[in-house]
C-alpha cells in the first residue's frame, strides 16, 4: 500500500510540473507573438513613411520639371543658347573692359566665334539676315531655380492637378511625363512669359541685350561700350553693382596702385554717371573722347564698367522690330531736333551705324551735320522681351513729347530761355511762335466763315494730289486734295470735321518735320498746296 501511495503522489507531482511547464511555454509563445506583431507594425510604419517621402520628392521633382519645361519653351522661342564654353557644356563668364563706341556693339574673344562655328550656331542668324544677338547679365551667386512668385504659383497649380487626378505612381522607376495632370500648353503663353521675365530679374542683378562688332578681345574679357556698360550698372533692385575703371596694361604695375586710389576717390562720380543715363564727355589725359576712335577699340579709364563677371548668352531669334517710341531729351529739343528737315534719314543712318537692336530704356544717338541728339527708347513692339532687332526690318517710329522741364522761377527772366509748349495732339514745339495775330480776331469771324470744300479727287487719280491728315482735339481726319487747292480748303476741312473742338476758336495748322505754322484768316490761306513743298502724304496738327 505504501508503494501505491508513493506512486500516486509522484504521478501527481509530475502532472503538476508538466502543467506548469506547459503554462510557461504558452506564456512565452504569447509574448513572442506580441513582439513579432509590434515589430511588423513598426516596419510597416517605417515603410509607409519612406513611401510618402518618396512620393513627396517625386511630386516636387515633377513640379520642378514642369516649370522648367515651360521656362525652356520660352527660351526656345528666343533661340537661347547658354552653353557657349568649349565643348558646349558650360556657360561663359567674362570680365568687363571698356571700349569705344556709342551704340550696342560689344567685342568678344575669338574662342566664342570658334565655339559658334563648331556648333553651327551662326546659320540661324545668317538665314534670318540678322546679326548675332547676346544677352549680357550679372548673375546672382545665391540664385536657385525657381524663385519667382509667378513661377512658384504655376508649380503649385500643377501640383494640385496631380493630387486631384491621383497621378503619382508608387513605382520607383516611374518615368516623368509632362502629360500627367496639366501640360505646359494648358497655361497661356503670356503667363509663362511673365513668369520667365520675373525669373530673369531674380537670376540676374542686371541684364541687357547687345550685338557684337568683332571677335578680337583678349581671352577672358568682354569689351563694353558706354551704353551697354551703363545698362548693366542699372540694377533690377536696390543692390548696387560694384564698378571700376579699366587700366591700360601698357602703364605697368607701378601705376596701378595710383589708379586704384584714383578710382576710390572718384567712386561717387562713377555712381553719378550711372544714375544719369546720358553720355558724358568723358576723356582721357590726352583729351580722347568716346567718339574719337573706332568702335571696339580699347577705351581705358573713360567710363566705369562692372567688376563682377558677365555671363553671355546667345539669342538666335530676337523679335524683329515693328514699332518703337523715342523720346528726345530736353537738350536735344533745345539743340533743334524738331527743326531737322529729314529726321527719318538721320535716324536710319545713326541706327545702322551704331545699333543692331533697341532696348527699352536705352539711350540712342542721332547725328545730323555734326550735331548729336540724344533720344531714350520708351517703347518697342513686339514688347515681350523689351528688346527688338532693328536690322533688315521696317520699324514705325513715333517721337514722344520730351520730358517736362523742371519748374523754374520766371521772375527776372529775360525771356530768352527756350520754352516747351504742348499742342492739342500731344506734340511739342520748341519756341513760342511769332505773335499770333489770329487771337485778335473775334470769335464771330469764324462763325461767319463760309466753308468751301472742292470735290475730293477720285482714288484713280495718282498725280497732282495730296493725302492730308489733320490731327485735332481727340480725333483725326484724312482727305485727298488736288494740288490746285489752297490752305484755305485745308482749314475749312479741319473746321467741317470738328477737329478744333469749337468752330468759334481761332487755331493754327502746323507741320512737325520741319515745323511750319499756318494761320487761319491770314495770307497763308491763299497759298497753293503745290507751292508748299508738301510730301504726297502730309500731316497737319491743330494748335489752339
Amino acid at each position: 500500500m505504501d508503494f501505491e501511495a508513493a506512486e500516486n503522489k509522484l504521478k501527481k507531482d509530475h502532472d503538476r510540473l508538466r502543467s506548469r511547464a506547459k503554462y510557461r511555454n504558452a506564456s512565452r509563445t504569447l509574448a513572442s507573438s506580441d513582439d513579432i506583431s509590434k515589430a511588423k507594425k513598426a516596419e510597416e510604419y517605417r515603410k509607409k513613411q519612406v513611401e510618402q517621402r518618396r512620393l513627396r520628392e517625386l511630386k516636387q521633382k515633377k513640379k520642378r520639371e514642369y516649370v522648367l519645361h515651360g521656362y525652356e519653351k520660352v527660351e526656345q522661342g528666343l533661340g537661347v543658347v547658354r552653353q557657349l564654353g568649349s565643348g558646349g557644356d558650360s556657360a561663359v563668364t567674362l570680365c568687363a573692359t571698356s571700349v569705344h563706341g556709342l551704340g550696342d556693339k560689344i567685342t568678344l574673344p575669338p574662342s566664342i566665334l570658334s565655339t559658334l562655328s563648331e556648333r553651327d550656331l551662326l546659320t540661324a542668324s545668317q538665314e534670318r539676315g540678322q546679326p548675332l544677338f547676346f544677352r549680357l547679365g550679372i548673375k546672382r551667386s545665391n540664385y536657385k531655380f525657381p524663385q519667382g512668385k509667378k513661377m512658384m504659383d504655376l508649380m503649385e497649380e500643377y501640383g494640385k492637378s496631380l493630387e486631384d487626378q491621383e497621378l503619382i505612381s508608387s513605382r520607383e522607376d516611374e518615368e516623368l511625363d509632362h502629360e500627367d495632370g496639366m501640360s505646359v500648353e494648358d497655361s497661356t503663353d503670356d503667363l509663362w512669359l511673365e513668369a520667365y521675365l520675373e525669373e530673369l530679374s531674380l537670376e540676374y542683378i542686371s541684364y541687357t541685350y547687345a550685338t557684337v562688332i568683332e571677335f578680337s578681345q583678349d581671352e577672358g574679357y568682354i569689351g563694353l561700350p558706354f551704353s551697354v556698360a551703363n545698362s548693366l550698372l542699372q540694377s533690377n533692385d536696390e543692390e548696387l553693382v560694384e564698378t571700376h575703371l579699366t587700366l591700360d596694361p601698357a602703364l605697368g604695375s607701378c601705376s596701378q596702385s595710383h589708379d586704384a586710389t584714383h578710382d576710390s576717390e572718384n567712386d561717387i562720380d562713377h555712381k553719378e554717371m550711372v544714375k544719369d543715363n546720358s553720355i558724358v564727355e568723358t576723356q582721357d589725359s590726352d583729351g580722347v573722347t568716346l567718339e574719337d576712335k573706332t568702335p571696339g577699340h580699347p577705351a581705358y579709364g573713360l567710363f566705369p564698367v562692372p567688376v563682377p563677371s558677365i555671363e553671355i548668352t546667345l539669342l538666335t531669334h530676337l523679335p524683329l522690330g515693328e514699332k518703337c517710341t523715342l523720346q528726345p531729351k530736353l537738350e536735344a529739343v533745345q539743340n533743334g531736333f524738331y527743326n531737322l528737315k529729314n529726321v527719318k534719314l538721320a535716324l536710319e543712318q545713326s541706327l545702322s551705324r551704331t545699333r543692331g537692336l533697341l532696348n527699352v530704356g536705352d539711350m540712342m544717338h542721332c547725328w545730323f551735320r555734326g550735331k548729336k541728339f540724344d533720344l531714350v527708347v520708351q517703347h518697342v513692339s513686339p514688347s515681350h522681351f523689351g528688346a527688338i532687332s532693328c536690322v533688315n526690318c521696317d520699324i514705325e517710329v513715333d517721337i514722344a513729347p520730351p520730358p517736362s522741364p523742371p519748374m523754374q522761377d520766371t521772375s527776372g527772366s529775360d525771356g530768352d530761355d527756350p520754352e516747351l509748349h504742348r499742342t492739342v495732339s500731344g506734340g511739342y514745339k520748341l519756341m513760342p511762335d511769332e505773335k499770333d495775330d489770329t487771337t485778335s480776331h473775334s470769335n464771330a469771324s469764324l462763325l461767319d466763315r463760309h466753308i468751301t470744300l472742292p470735290p475730293e479727287p477720285s482714288k484713280d487719280q495718282d498725280e497732282s494730289i495730296f493725302i492730308i491728315q489733320v490731327r485735332g482735339i481727340g480725333k483725326a481726319a484724312r482727305r485727298r486734295f488736288d494740288a490746285s487747292c489752297t490752305m484755305r480748303n485745308v482749314f475749312d476741312f479741319a473746321i467741317s470735321a470738328q477737329l478744333t473742338g469749337s468752330e468759334a476758336i481761332p487755331f493754327k495748322l502746323v507741320t512737325r518735320f520741319p515745323r511750319r505754322v499756318f494761320h487761319i484768316d491770314s495770307p497763308d490761306e491763299e497759298t497753293l498746296l503745290a507751292d508748299l513743298g508738301l510730301a504726297k502724304q502730309e500731316m497737319f496738327i491743330v494748335e489752339i
